[in-house]
Order: structure tokens, then C-alpha cells, then sequence
């Protein structure tokens, strides 16, 4: 708690909502001469995820997103229980929550053989298991935000957020997998959400070289101290940042998965019938949950900088129902949706229609609590490079 005051006070911008921002500050030039240099970096990423700021000319939602409509897959969607019981190769499964009625989960699949880690020896979490190691998520019932009812299939997502070390074995083979014309059209599509797989009209937005994607990465929408993919960062067990939407989506497709739903996310993060207000329970958040608030709690005065983007996996203790790492925190991760439209009801359902707007979750590095919440939402441009903003790819059972 008192972790959470200290933020709140020395960087109230981070807890003030989109709304009071919009009414307070009039433009993003104004609001950044009324904030001090300690947290002008930081607002940036406010700014963005307000839809206060354009970086690259893109176009900015707030959470209610923009009209469309929501595919669903249709029926109950839900085989709680099919996980088979076991371990989480040594990592503890965070929470305070309480029993569950949707199977034992957790399980990581057997070898990953994804090719993000075929060339590397970078290694994941307190274990150093494979930064590819991924959890069968159980399917079962929830509230979607809350007060959507709502249902999803089993599915697996990845214990960890993409690395820098992932990313950078993709844009090694980028070049050679884009010639044979990858993404294919359909690629990384939703199992029971037709039309929900990759559509070749974005290959006129997806960059044609690796070289399209290093350098504007390295730029990261104008604050390029902030990029963890340039290619003078050593730390390759970092979250890979400043990714568009669109070299997300391509990442996964290529590593042999796809982009989570906001259904599949939140249900993930929240514990499903759980209804964890943050990924690891209800105890509000810290800096031993979960990466954010720019390290406020060891000098509330201090302004953020790169070091505060720490290795993924490195808060055990915040670790979601299912094992998943860093759904609290980090970075913001790209959803497959198409901005935030909630629906009257979610049977493994989707906002596929393509609207420009794509949404992300989870809060990030420099983020307060609030944002951590598993319920948070926000959309933005896909062609947006954000510091505060990576990712994390979903995948379908056998």
C-alpha cells in the first residue's frame, strides 16, 4: 500500500485517468510543460495510451474503442478440466485467489521446438527454462471486464513475454521467410473465428526487410533510449519492445503461434473464475509482483530510464493462475482484437474487423497500478512503436 501512495504521489500522472488528461491538459505540448523533467518520459507513454499524442501519424483509441462487430465462435467454447496435472518446471504459479473449477493447468508443453529459440542459448525465469516454455490455459467460464459473460477453449499462451533474443532470431530469418511470401494468407487464424487469420492486404504494412523493422524499432516512435530491439542493446532477456502490431502478429505466425484474444488474455490473467483483479491475486501491486511504476518504490524522485525495463520473468512472485509471467507489468502486450468493443456475451469470440485500432494489455514498466489491473484496456494504431509496448503469442491445442 504504501508502495502504491508513493507512486501515486510523485507520479500522479500515471493515476490520473484518459478523461482527466483530456480535460486538464488541453494538448500534449501543454501537458508536458506542466510535468517535470523526472516523468516527462514516462507521460509519453500516458499521452500515447490516452490517445493525447500521434506518433507516425497513426490515430489513437481510448478504451471504448470503435464500432464493429464481434465474431464469436459460437456454443459454450469450454472444456475445463482437459489439462493433465503435473508441475510448472519449478516456477511458482502466483496468486491468493481461491479454488477453481477449471482443471489443474499449468503444465508446460513438452520440448517447444518454436524456432525463436532453436539458435539460442538465452534462458528464462528463475529456472533458466526455455524463454519459449508455454502453459496450457484450460478453457472454462468468466466475466469478460468484469460483467460480460463470456467463455473460452483451451489454448496455450506463453509463459513469457518475446525477448530481444527471439525477436532478433526473427529478423535474422525475416528476409528469406518474406521472399517465399509469409505471412500466407489465413496464417495465425482464430480456431473458431472464421476470417480471423492473417489478410494479405497488410503485407503493404508489414516491412518487406528486417532492416524496415531494426531501424525504425531502434527509433521507437522518437525515443529511441528507450528500444530494447537496437542493435546496440546486449541484454537479450529483455522484453522486445517498440514492435508494431503488425510484426507481432507476423513473430507468432512465423513462430508457429498467433496473437492472443483479449478473451483469451484476460481469462489467462485474471484466473478465470477467479476473477483476480491483478494477474497474481488481489494484493495491490509492488515492486516484487511486478515490474512498473519506473522502480518508484527506490527513489520515489528518480526520472525513468532504460534500466528500469528489467528481464522478463524476473517477478516470480506475480506469476498469473496458469504460470504465466509478467501479465502485470513489463510491457503493454498487442492483442489480436481490433480495438475494444465489448460484446453482449463471448464464446471465444473476437473483434476481427480490421478498424486501424488494435488493443493491449497488462501495463508496463513505466505504468501504475492501475493500468496492471487484468480488467485495463486500451487501443491504439497498429503501426505504433511504443517503449511501454511488446508482446506475447498464443497457441492452439492439438
Amino acid at each position: 500500500m504504501e508502495l502504491a501512495n508513493r507512486a501515486s504521489r510523485n507520479r500522479s500522472w500515471q493515476a490520473r485517468s484518459c478523461y482527466e488528461v483530456g480535460a486538464r491538459s488541453g494538448s500534449p505540448p501543454e501537458l508536458m510543460r506542466q510535468i517535470s523533467l523526472p516523468v516527462l518520459v514516462s507521460a509519453l507513454a500516458l499521452l500515447v495510451g490516452c490517445g493525447r499524442l500521434d506518433l507516425g501519424g497513426s490515430e489513437l483509441g481510448g478504451n471504448a474503442g470503435a464500432a464493429g462487430s464481434v465474431t464469436s465462435g459460437g456454443g459454450a467454447g469450454a472444456s475445463a478440466g482437459a489439462a493433465s496435472s503435473g508441475g510448472t518446471s519449478g516456477l511458482p504459479v502466483g496468486g491468493d485467489g481461491g479454488a477453481s473449477d477449471a482443471g489443474s493447468g499449468g503444465d508446460p508443453s513438452p520440448g517447444p521446438d518454436n524456432p525463436s529459440c532453436r539458435s539460442t542459448s538465452v534462458r528464462c525465469g528463475a529456472t533458466g527454462e526455455s524463454c519459449c516454455e508455454r502453459a496450457l490455459v484450460p478453457g472454462g467460464s468468466f466475466s469478460l471486464g468484469g460483467t460480460i459473460p463470456a467463455s473460452v477453449s483451451d489454448f496455450y499462451l506463453d509463459r513469457y513475454e518475446v525477448t530481444v533474443s527471439r525477436f532478433r532470431a526473427f529478423l535474422g530469418s525475416y528476409d528469406a521467410w518474406r521472399l517465399a511470401s509469409q505471412p500466407a494468407a489465413g496464417a495465425g487464424a482464430l480456431p473458431a473465428v472464421p476470417a480471423s487469420g492473417w489478410d494479405p492486404a497488410w503485407n503493404t504494412v508489414l516491412p518487406d526487410n528486417a532492416g524496415a523493422i531494426e531501424f525504425p524499432g531502434a527509433d521507437c516512435g522518437g525515443t529511441p533510449f528507450f528500444s530494447t530491439i537496437a542493435p546496440q542493446v546486449t541484454e537479450e532477456h529483455l522484453p522486445a519492445n517498440c514492435v508494431t502490431w503488425y510484426e507481432a502478429y507476423a513473430f507468432c505466425i512465423w513462430d508457429g503461434g498467433r496473437l492472443p484474444t483479449t478473451a483469451e488474455w484476460e481469462y489467462a490473467a485474471s484466473g478465470g473464475s477467479e476473477a483476480r483483479t491483478y494477474p497474481w491475486g488481489a494484493t495491490e501491486p509492488s515492486l516484487e509482483l511486478a515490474v512498473h511504476a519506473c522502480g518508484a518504490a527506490e527513489d520515489p524522485n528518480s526520472m525513468c530510464t532504460f534500466s528500469d525495463i528489467l528481464e522478463v520473468g524476473s517477478r516470480p512472485l506475480g506469476a498469473a493462475r496458469w504460470g504465466q509471467l509478467d501479465l502485470g507489468g513489463s510491457v503493454n502486450e498487442w492483442m489480436r482484437d481490433a480495438g475494444h468493443v465489448p460484446p453482449s456475451e463471448c464464446h471465444d469470440c473476437a473483434f476481427v474487423e480490421d478498424n486501424g485500432d488494435h488493443a493491449w494489455r497488462g501495463g508496463s514498466w513505466a505504468d501504475g497500478a492501475t493500468q496492471l489491473a487484468t480488467t485495463w484496456s486500451v487501443a491504439g494504431g497498429g503501426t505504433l512503436r511504443l517503449m511501454s509496448l511488446g508482446f506475447r503469442c498464443a497457441r492452439d491445442t492439438p
